[in-house]
């Protein structure tokens, strides 16, 4: 190619050589300031992603806290409380469960119907003379004292089913292997009682080749009780001249009965139950 001499063609061309490079000064400055924005994009990326790591994090420890909470101290969808663990995850020795209940006469009718035990201690006089043609219904309305030593006894099964509403429940799929009673009071009609599971042994069982992935075989203290009165005593609330009044004629005396209770125990024993597929 031909290289011109004259001056205006060797302005242009130097112009130009000029332009030339302010333009690829001007591209690389807008390179590095696209790789500054990538570089402070990806770090915000980075920031913004552990920021939402961080709160997924707490999020699941959090909601973890509140199941367990909810397990161990009020479950809202079952009458069952203690610390025993929803399916037996993380169950340990030393944990319990419980279940209130009063059992109605509407209770022992349809237990005795269905079990067959008609036997008269467990239902009204009123109802007594019904008892040999088997009529009695499972929603009859019977009158009884208002004194609970002559309302009729609950069945002492009826009462030890309250093992087996705890762990049917707490632990779906649980399967009992072993049933110990001992009944060492009686439990009225609408008494108020409290069946209880306390965990004293745990083993694990592995079933290698026997088509069973294995499990767990839970022991337990198992007790039904009732609160009861043992004393009573006379409290005087009121002072005559800063000095209490002993005479029960004195008109100032205003003194009112306090009952001491504590827990009866009407039925003890342990059970054993399979908790299949379970891990310790």
């Amino acid at each position: 190619m031909r290289r011109c001499g004259h001056v205006i063609c060797r302005n242009l061309v130097e112009q130009q050589r000029l332009q030339c490079g302010s333009t690829l000064l001007s591209a690389a400055a807008i390179i590095h300031n696209i790789d500054l924005d990538l570089s402070s994009l990806r770090h915000q990326s980075s920031r913004h992603a552990q920021h939402i790591m961080h709160r997924t994090n707490r999020t699941h420890t959090t909601n973890s806290k509140e199941t367990v909470v909810a397990t161990e101290d009020d479950n809202a969808s079952s009458p069952i409380h203690g610390t025993i663990p929803m399916h037996g995850k993380g169950l340990k020795i030393g944990q319990y469960a419980q279940v209130h209940r009063t059992f109605t006469q509407e209770d022992v009718n349809l237990f005795g119907r269905l079990s067959g035990d008609m036997n008269p201690v467990h239902f009204p006089p009123s109802t007594t003379a019904t008892l040999s043609s088997q009529t009695i219904s499972p929603t009859t309305t019977t009158t009884t004292s208002n004194n609970d030593e002559k309302l009729p006894i609950v069945h002492g099964i009826l009462l030890s089913s309250l093992f087996s509403n705890i762990f049917g429940n707490l632990i779906p799929g649980a399967i009992y292997r072993h049933q110990s009673l001992k009944f060492h009071n009686a439990v009225r009609v609408n008494e108020d009682v409290v069946g209880r599971v306390v965990v004293t042994k745990l083993r694990q069982i592995n079933r290698k080749g026997r088509g069973s992935g294995g499990g767990v075989l839970c022991v337990c203290d198992t007790s039904v009780i009732k609160m009861g009165v043992v004393a009573q005593k006379v409290v005087d609330n009121t002072t005559n001249n800063g000095s209490n009044s002993n005479n029960p004629n004195d008109g100032n005396n205003d003194g009112s009965n306090e009952e001491e209770k504590e827990e009866i125990v009407c039925i003890s024993g342990d059970a054993q139950v399979w908790l299949p597929d379970l891990q310790l």
